[in-house]
């Protein structure tokens, strides 16, 4: 394990992903020096990183332009030896004709499995760079094995993003929420189904007791949903503002249900930490979900993919009073817990060096 090393790596990625920001975090503490590039603003930063920057240029080409040849001066300067990029794609381009450099491509599900349907151009890039990583990091099974399809030659390696069992643990407190949405405001993540279906549900009068997170990558998305609430008189929905571990790991504590219907998920970490919370899923059946679950839960069936159908699956599940089994945690933890996983991370990568 390195620490207090001469290891300088350099992430390109949202700084203000909880994910990049843990795995930075980690780094930093190991003693080694990390530097975050990328084209947006890093809110709250994470002490010992150094940040980079480029907003400049109206055209995406011109953009990435300018983000190569900062990206470039910061490795020759710095003399950075590890490049890992987070949720890759065409963040590849700005690796193109860097040399002496370890490439780590960590892969977080949709980057793989949905991008690259978009457009040739974005399978193309995503290909080349795959076969140009020198280490590659899947977030799941199901992710390593469409990674596999491109056949990269590059060292191939599952792990979890990884749960903080400081901060998601089972308080035992009285559970007085019903549900709880809490995935970023994203159209593959389905809120305005699940608004929708909590909708009908009051047409029936049946109001429970709801929370969902206003955390967004989509403004426009995240108006809608609100739009949506507002129309149909929820009161009964509350959004919650705030979204930090410390804030979700509280709300979990005090609910009975996760509801968690993706139309794709590389791992459905809220679920997990959810869970270690006590809050039981109500999600589909899915091959990521049976990593981590297995058949210790109950699942909802095909007819969540409509509003009505979700509804009656919700409405069966606040019927029914449904706790997380015994030892489940303990197997969440041993697949998703966060310093193991980040252990395998660094070492791998400092096996390569």
């Amino acid at each position: 394990m390195v620490s207090d090393s001469d290891l300088r790596i350099l992430l390109i990625g949202n700084p203000n992903s909880i994910h990049l920001r843990r795995w930075a975090t980690f780094l930093v503490q190991h003693g080694v020096y990390v530097w975050v590039h990328s084209e947006n603003t890093p809110i709250n930063k994470v002490d010992g990183v150094t940040y980079s920057v480029v907003t400049r240029g109206y055209w995406r080409i011109t953009r990435l332009i300018y983000a190569w040849a900062a990206i470039r001066r910061l490795v020759l300067v710095n003399n950075i030896k590890v490049i890992d990029i987070q949720y890759v794609g065409i963040s590849y381009l700005l690796t193109f004709w860097l040399k002496d450099i370890v490439l780590v491509s960590s892969c977080w599900g949709s980057d793989v499995h949905t991008d690259p349907n978009r457009s040739f151009i974005r399978r193309l890039i995503l290909k080349h760079g795959l076969l140009k990583s020198d280490l590659i990091l899947a977030s799941g099974p199901y992710l390593a094995r469409l990674i596999a399809r491109y056949g990269p030659k590059a060292q191939l390696i599952t792990y979890s993003i990884g749960v903080n069992p400081d901060i998601f643990i089972d308080k035992n407190q009285r559970r007085a929420i019903d549900l709880v949405f809490p995935r970023l405001m994203r159209k593959i993540y389905n809120a305005k189904r699940f608004i929708e279906a909590i909708a009908i549900l009051s047409d029936k009068n049946i109001r429970p007791s709801v929370l969902v997170s206003t955390a967004s990558p989509d403004p426009l998305y995240l108006q809608e949903v609100k739009e949506l609430i507002t129309k149909k008189n929820l009161w009964n929905v509350q959004l919650v503002e705030e979204v930090t571990q410390q804030n979700l790991a509280e709300i979990y504590n005090k609910t009975r249900y996760i509801v968690s219907i993706p139309d794709d998920d590389s791992i459905g970490l809220s679920v997990i930490e959810a869970a270690l919370c006590g809050c039981y899923p109500i999600i589909p059946r899915t091959e990521v979900y049976e990593w981590s679950f297995g058949e210790q839960i109950q699942y909802i069936d095909d007819r969540a993919l409509t509003a009505p159908g979700l509804a009656m699956e919700i409405e069966a599940f606040l019927n029914m009073d449904l706790h997380i089994p015994h030892g489940l945690d303990q197997k969440l933890f041993a697949i998703h817990g966060e310093n193991e996983n980040f252990e395998r991370k660094l070492a791998a990568i400092e096996s390569i060096l």
